[in-house]
């Protein structure tokens, strides 16, 4: 609330790892408008519900995945995010799960980059 009395107006909120459990009392806190909820391990269909679709949901590829799997493996994670993502009626960002590792390799970067713009 301090934030929001001094002008911010939109937060971006990383929840890493699974806050299932936690998403009832962070909906009732007051964020402001369009906040984007970056998560992790969790269902993006379960943090929209939660934040009853009035936010943005950023996520959930792979974090693993983006740094040790294939680009063929990325693309079709990337796009089963899309799939899920664009139905949110918040908005959606298509990004990892956590940070995008330094050593992450660039055609994976590319696939993910790839299913965006594809799905």
């Amino acid at each position: 609330q301090w934030l929001i009395d001094r002008g911010v107006t939109r937060f971006v909120v990383h929840l890493c790892g699974d806050h299932s459990r936690n998403l009832e009392t962070l909906a009732d806190l007051p964020w402001p408008g369009r906040t984007v909820f970056s998560i992790g391990e969790m269902s993006l269909e379960a943090v929209a519900d939660a934040f009853d679709h009035k936010h943005i949901i950023g996520g959930n590829l792979s974090t693993t995945l983006l740094a040790f799997g294939s680009a063929r493996k990325v693309f079709g994670e990337a796009r089963r995010c899309v799939e899920i993502g664009r139905r949110l009626p918040g908005g959606f960002i298509l990004m990892p799960a956590c940070s995008m590792p330094a050593l992450t390799p660039s055609e994976n970067v590319f696939a993910m980059v790839l299913a965006a713009d594809a799905f």
